[in-house]
């Protein structure tokens, strides 16, 4: 199961917010300010505090399980490959993006294997998330386990995932006990991954805004 976890908040960030405190504090009894004082004024707004909650926006059908299989592919730059493979790659983009309730650039600090009752091996991968394409940047543990399509992607790639960026795409599920939790696919943050994946959100978003529109076209 993944789910979104707290952010780390910096060092220097609970510092600032400490020395806000004993300001505010000292504020409060000397001139009776008003009791609402608000995060803002402890200096922590800024510190990203909180998340964005996950939202599930619909449920997963097979198929869009199957491109969000908690695995990994290696592809740097599509134009290489050729026929069927290729479209097969064009096609999964293009239904991962349409599906996806988060698109963001990440990194892979580790990938820590366990072991998981009742489900076996599985790999635990921490990200650090950079900047988001689609929906709010999330931090999330990503978990796969054997059962998962992309298992063997992350058993086989593990050393390679270190410290390299990726584009990750995730879709929100609701579990058995009604947990949020995350379906998910990396790709490599190459120029063309990233380009391609950006032209597909802009269609999407294009399509969303402009649901009644016809396209007449002229022979």
């Amino acid at each position: 199961m993944t789910v979104a976890r707290a952010r780390r908040l910096p060092v220097d960030c609970l510092r600032g917010a400490t020395g806000y405190l004993a300001d505010t504090m000292l504020l409060v009894r000397t001139s009776l300010a008003p009791l609402s004082l608000s995060l803002a004024a402890l200096g922590l707004l800024g510190c990203g505090a909180a998340l964005p909650p996950a939202r599930v926006t619909s449920p997963t059908t097979p198929e869009e399980l199957r491109v969000f299989e908690h695995g990994v592919d290696l592809v740097d730059d599509p134009e290489i490959l050729a026929g069927q493979w290729r479209e097969s790659w064009g096609a999964e983009l293009q239904q991962r993006v349409g599906a996806a309730d988060v698109i963001e650039l990440v990194r892979v600090n580790s990938a820590q294997a366990t072991r998981i009752p009742d489900q076996g091996a599985s790999y635990r991968l921490d990200i650090e998330p950079s900047r988001a394409l689609l929906g709010e940047e999330t931090d999330v543990d990503l978990l796969t386990v054997e059962t998962d399509g992309g298992y063997v992607s992350i058993d086989r790639n593990q050393t390679r995932l270190l410290s390299t960026d990726f584009v990750l795409y995730v879709k929100w599920y609701r579990t058995d006990d009604g947990t949020t939790a995350a379906h998910w696919h990396l790709s490599p943050a190459t120029p063309a991954v990233v380009q391609r994946t950006q032209f597909l959100i802009g269609r999407r978003r294009q399509a969303s805004s402009e649901p009644n529109r016809v396209i007449v076209r002229e022979n």
